[in-house]
């Protein structure tokens, strides 16, 4: 009798679960969490015997459909691994315990940590949900190298193609083809009421242009060569972000209903000409971009330093040197490092942006 009323009243509450189902899947899976990420004191809580596994079977015997709960709790698995938060242990123990449907690709999610090394991991896209645009992004020669440091597999393959980049996987024995992904590798900005999506580097000039920086200014900020600094202008020109008026650039997008635009890249030269803003009144970053995440906090530093150095000496063509500083130190809206100031100014009188007579800095145009 006892028994029979066990069976009904657990009728009930999984009736009653069924009402609030989502929200009960989604605290069941981020109750994992506490399984798999559980602090130093609490690992004797970890074994298949330990409370925290019995209080969640007991909880995951409630749920009456297994796949809709793995497709949950895929997401609490991908948003822990990618932020460190676990042990592969700790989780293919969990996944022995529930034997979900599709629970193949979990274990694949999984194993994929075995590729991890310091700073890199290598992700199976078919596996993982990312939450950014993740188109494939170019390398630069040192960051090339300081990958191959890491995972000595990876190589550069000769051919243009999108995918330009590969990794030999000691696990599988596949070649693997390798994108990079960012959440900064698209960013979008509206101008003048339209919308458009920019690289990184588009990006960076655009802001540059709104600082009212010269072509060869900003090539002097980024430390870009010419030629990629004339192709990143024209395809702004090209798609519109930018416009050209006796030899000036400027922001001159006409007023449009709502679109988006991606800006490609054209391989021809830009014209010269200084860059100018002409309608910088309708800019808007609606990314919100912090430098930060795409640059590392020196770099960034180092770079608006040199952005606001060059546009005091641009404005005042000469300038004493307590000067420059006070209206570089205004523009920053905080004490500058006076070693790392010192430095910002070395680079740029190396780069041809200034002379130097005693105190006196001259423009160079």
């Amino acid at each position: 009798r006892c028994t029979e009323m066990t069976a009904i009243l657990e009728q009930i509450l999984k009736r009653s679960l069924e009402r609030v189902k989502p929200c009960y899947l989604g605290r069941l899976a981020d109750y994992t969490n506490r399984i798999a990420c559980a602090p130093q004191e609490r690992r004797p809580y970890q074994n298949s015997t330990g409370a925290d596994y019995a209080q969640f079977r007991a909880l995951f015997a409630l749920v009456s459909n297994k796949k809709e709960f793995a497709n949950i709790y895929r997401e609490t698995l991908s948003q822990r691994i990618l932020a460190k938060n676990s042990l592969i242990s700790h989780e293919i123990a969990l996944l022995g315990e529930m034997r979900l449907e599709g629970q193949h690709r979990l274990r694949e999610m999984v194993r994929d940590l075995s590729n991890e090394t310091e700073h890199i991991r290598v992700l199976n896209n078919a596996l993982w949900n990312f939450c950014c645009e993740n188109p494939s992004l170019p390398l630069g020669d040192d960051l090339f190298g300081l990958i191959r440091s890491e995972l000595p597999n990876f190589t550069r393959r000769s051919s243009g193609s999108r995918n330009a980049y590969a990794y030999d996987d000691p696990v599988t024995n596949e070649t693997r083809s390798i994108q990079f992904a960012h959440q900064f590798s698209r960013i979008f900005v509206r101008i003048n009421g339209r919308k458009f999506i920019l690289s990184v580097y588009q990006y960076l000039i655009v802001r540059l242009v709104e600082d009212g920086l010269s072509g060869d200014e900003i090539q002097k900020t980024l430390g870009m060569n010419e030629k990629k600094i004339e192709i990143l202008l024209k395809s702004l020109e090209r798609s519109g972000v930018v416009s050209r008026r006796n030899g000036l650039f400027g922001y001159e997008v006409a007023a449009a209903a709502e679109s988006t635009t991606s800006v490609g890249f054209a391989l021809d030269s830009a014209q010269k000409g200084h860059i100018d803003i002409k309608n910088s009144r309708g800019f808007v970053d609606i990314s919100n971009v912090d430098l930060d995440y795409f640059y590392n906090r020196e770099h960034d530093t180092v770079s608006r330093l040199m952005a606001m150095v060059a546009r005091v000496l641009k404005q005042k063509k000469k300038v004493e040197e307590d000067e420059l500083r006070a209206h570089v130190t205004a523009m920053s809206g905080e004490m500058v490092d006076d070693e790392l100031y010192q430095g910002v100014l070395k680079q740029a009188q190396e780069r041809g942006l200034f002379e130097k007579h005693g105190t006196n800095y001259t423009y160079m145009t």
